[in-house]
């Protein structure tokens, strides 16, 4: 996966989901981002940068 959620530090705030430009994010049954579409990621750094949680963390090199 390119992007990693630490789910306890979470808040399912959901504005990842909302931002991310290519969909790649859905919510769960408790309304925390799944990555569904990993393969759309465009390495933009919205997510992680505004996830006010600093729960996601970016695994690209």
């Amino acid at each position: 996966m390119p992007l990693e959620i630490n789910l306890t530090w979470c808040k399912a705030c959901n504005l990842c989901i909302a931002m991310c430009p290519t969909q790649v994010f859905e919510p769960d049954r408790d309304g925390k981002p799944v990555q569904v579409r990993p393969e759309s990621c465009t390495q933009c750094t919205i997510c992680w940068v505004h996830c006010p949680d600093f729960a996601i963390t970016s695994n690209y090199k």
